[in-house]
């Protein structure tokens, strides 16, 4: 985990503009929405870190169950008949 502070250019009502080193650019930053690219506090930080995070996981762990139900769908395929699972095949 990475934590970096960007250096602030610019404030208006809405947000703030960023200086970001690695790419020599400026970027807005609004202080009016949940999903940020950056934000004021490092609690703030760590707190949008944690949820996406968490979400992340139930995304992997969704496709992991999937992926377990179709290979046991090869193993034995009479007790999924009638479900789709998603197969490619190249016919040359």
């Amino acid at each position: 985990m990475v934590l970096r502070e960007y250096p602030v250019r610019r404030v208006t009502p809405a947000g703030v503009w960023i200086f970001d080193p690695r790419t020599y650019e400026e970027k807005w930053v609004s202080l009016q929405t949940r999903k940020a690219f950056a934000y004021a506090s490092k609690e703030d930080a760590l707190n949008s870190f944690k949820i996406r995070n968490a979400r992340h996981i139930q995304y992997l762990e969704r496709d992991l169950e999937r992926a377990k139900l179709a290979r046991e769908a090869l193993i034995t395929p009479d007790l999924y008949k009638g479900k789709e699972y998603d197969l490619a095949l190249i016919n040359f």
